[in-house]
């Protein structure tokens, strides 16, 4: 790949983001709408120009890692834990009962158990990007909802770990020794061990030797150093790149200089955050639509509708109340990084046929596109309950 074309790359997926989150927001749209358009037009099924999709993807990675960084950075693990009696069932029981309705989906369109349960891990697991970007946009990341829903996509992340990891068991010739399946726990109980004993302590003292220099330029260096590190050392071991982001932000949140991080890590969180949604508007191929449309708008309508169904029910059944079950209903439908990352895996492996892996991209643009407007008549519910949208977020 060369520079020149890197640059220029960077610069249209920047400006046409630009353009599409304007027009977007005078037509009181959420940004995020045009970011997904304008990808539609630099990506490979439109004519004019055609950014390259490693180069966007790339950038995207960064900003999901630096969005990670910065949930991690505001999150208190005492208070994350506290919403374990919710996220953790929740996300198990959410996932069990979408697979369940994928694999209704795929043979309903005549395809096999396998390609069902397959498209239904793809499609279960939410946006971490859409919605800790939603959570920060109405105040909500704080709140007893917003801290019970990224604990819910913290729990489906590290299950999307396992999934990639099974994902080769599943073939014909896969592997399905007892050590290839222990591997996975053996690499997360490495990376945790290893940021108990040396990042809990060694990297607080470090970031605050550099704060003393008095220099901003060598402390966000270091801080960047830090975010792309360890999710770097994640991902070595097999993990999530934003799982590892989101202990990095952890990390650096124990010691003095958490804000002036997170006032570093801003600006590199949102313009990398764009790149993101850029990404996957360049990804969906609306051919599909002509191809097989009837398969495209069920799967849009599980996603959108089913998913936020299926996290209401399970939410309530948890004993929230419902403004919150109605809010984590909302939050939770729709897809996005890691359905593609597991999608785009299973067709390398023969396990997802290209229809399918046509369905779970448009229906995440769909799903991401409409999240802001379901996002609205959540709020609207939770105000006809009796208060405010913050008020419904910090009940139980």
């Amino acid at each position: 790949m060369h520079a020149e074309a890197f640059i220029a790359d960077m610069a249209m997926a920047l400006g046409v983001g630009l353009a599409g989150g304007l027009i977007a927001r005078s037509l009181r749209f959420s940004p995020i709408i045009g970011y997904l358009l304008a990808g539609l037009i630099l990506g490979p099924f439109t004519p004019g120009y055609v950014a390259q999709a490693e180069t966007v993807g790339v950038l995207a990675e960064v900003g999901v890692v630096f969005l990670m960084f910065g949930v991690g950075l505001h999150f208190n693990l005492t208070e994350l834990a506290k919403t374990r009696g919710v996220s953790l069932p929740g996300a198990l029981a959410n996932t069990a009962l979408v697979v369940l309705v994928g694999i209704g989906v795929a043979k309903l369109f005549g395809f096999s158990v396998r390609d069902g349960i397959v498209f239904g891990l793809a499609i279960s697991v939410a946006s971490t990007v859409v919605l800790v970007r939603t959570l920060q946009e109405r105040g909500l990341l704080d709140t007893n909802t917003g801290r019970t829903a990224v604990g819910w996509l913290i729990v489906e992340d590290v299950l999307t770990v396992f999934f990639l990891v099974a994902l080769p068991l599943m073939t014909d010739d896969g592997d399905s020794s007892l050590g290839a399946l222990l591997q996975p726990i053996l690499n997360a109980a490495i990376f945790g061990v290893v940021m108990v004993a040396l990042g809990w302590k060694l990297i607080p003292q470090a970031l605050a030797w550099v704060e003393r220099e008095h220099t901003q330029e060598l402390f966000v260096l270091a801080i960047m150093s830090t975010a792309l590190g360890i999710a770097s050392f994640a991902h070595v071991l097999g993990l999530s790149v934003a799982l590892g982001a989101f202990v990095a932000g952890l990390v650096v949140g124990r010691s003095q200089a958490s804000q002036q991080a997170a006032d570093g890590a801003l600006p590199l969180r949102d313009a990398f955050g764009v790149l993101f949604f850029v990404s996957v508007g360049m990804l969906a191929n609306p051919n599909a639509l002509r191809m097989y449309p009837w398969l495209i708008a069920l799967v849009i309508v599980v996603v959108v509708l089913g998913k936020m169904v299926v996290g209401g029910v399970v939410a309530r059944a948890l004993r929230c109340s419902v403004p919150m079950s109605a809010l984590l209903a909302v939050l939770l439908a729709q897809t996005g990084e890691f359905s593609f990352i597991l999608a785009q895996q299973a067709v390398h492996l023969g396990l997802l046929p290209t229809a399918l892996y046509d369905a779970v991209l448009l229906s995440a643009v769909a799903s991401i596109a409409l999240n802001p407007l379901l996002m609205r008549w959540a709020e609207w519910m939770a105000s006809r309950s009796g208060g405010g949208v913050t008020s419904a977020a910090a009940g139980a």
